[in-house]
């Protein structure tokens, strides 16, 4: 599985080109702004952010809506202000650019393959390389601050696991 994604990122290495990682979500306003944001803080502490590039997109996204107050509140306290986001829907040329994609469901990975074959071996789930029985990210829109706030929880636990695949294989 992580065979092309390992030839991929030797062809990064070799041409000097920052990877870029993407999430994705449905609307592109709760938890794949979160995820970004998180990543983003997270590359940062480990000075290894001009390395990447990451941004989010959604399946069904509506371009330019701001994320949602409630996804801006949960991440407040995470040094990670989404107050500036911006949604973008998914796109074949975001797609091509890709070191790295990671869906917060198996309905969103799966439309991805549907419509992009070659992007198998980067397209994971963001919980994937956890060892957890649901590797889906529930969404949270219409729920409580509670419900984004354990969301932006659930999203961070896979932060580590994902740092340490782009350490290894970026």
């Amino acid at each position: 599985m992580f065979a092309k994604s390992c030839e991929m990122a030797s062809l990064w290495r070799i041409h000097g080109m920052k990877k870029r990682v993407i999430f994705v979500c449905s609307g592109n306003t709760c938890r794949s702004p979160m995820a970004e944001y998180l990543l983003k803080a997270a590359l940062r502490r480990e000075r290894i952010s001009g390395k990447f590039t990451v941004c989010s997109a959604g399946t069904m996204a509506i371009p330019g809506m701001p994320a949602s107050d409630l996804a801006v509140q949960a991440m407040q306290n995470f040094n990670a202000k989404i107050v500036r986001h911006s949604s973008r829907k998914i796109t074949q040329r975001l797609l091509n650019s890709a070191f790295a994609i990671f869906c917060m469901t198996d309905a969103h990975r799966e439309f991805l393959l549907s419509i992009h074959k070659k992007i198998k071996g980067k397209c994971f789930l963001l919980k994937e390389f956890l060892n957890c029985s649901n590797k889906n990210v529930q969404d949270p829109f219409f729920g409580s601050i509670g419900d984004y706030e354990r969301i932006r929880d659930d999203i961070n636990s896979a932060m580590d696991s994902i740092l340490k695949f782009l350490k290894n294989d970026g």
